[in-house]
């Protein structure tokens, strides 16, 4: 059976991934934006990738501690997700 070999975290800041201008999507201008196209395939498969992370921030007033694992979750209860 293949076995992928674990880097360590140098090893992955070390890794280099070059990519040609050619393979990005030609940006388009829309008024003050500057958009590109991305095909439908493509964007589900970002969708799918994007619906298995969280992604957000927590802003603490200033003096409130910070909040430990355990606590998390109840209190994210209470949070309203967009």
């Amino acid at each position: 059976m293949y076995e992928e070999k674990k880097k360590t975290f140098a090893q992955a800041l070390n890794n280099i991934f070059y990519l040609s201008l050619s393979q990005l999507p030609t940006p388009c201008v829309k008024g003050d934006l500057v958009t590109v196209q991305i095909n439908k395939e493509d964007w589900l498969v970002g969708f799918e990738d994007f619906k298995n992370h969280l992604n957000g921030s927590i802003t603490l007033h200033k003096g409130e501690n910070l909040w430990s694992i355990s606590s998390f979750a109840p209190k994210s209860a209470n949070l309203r997700l967009l």
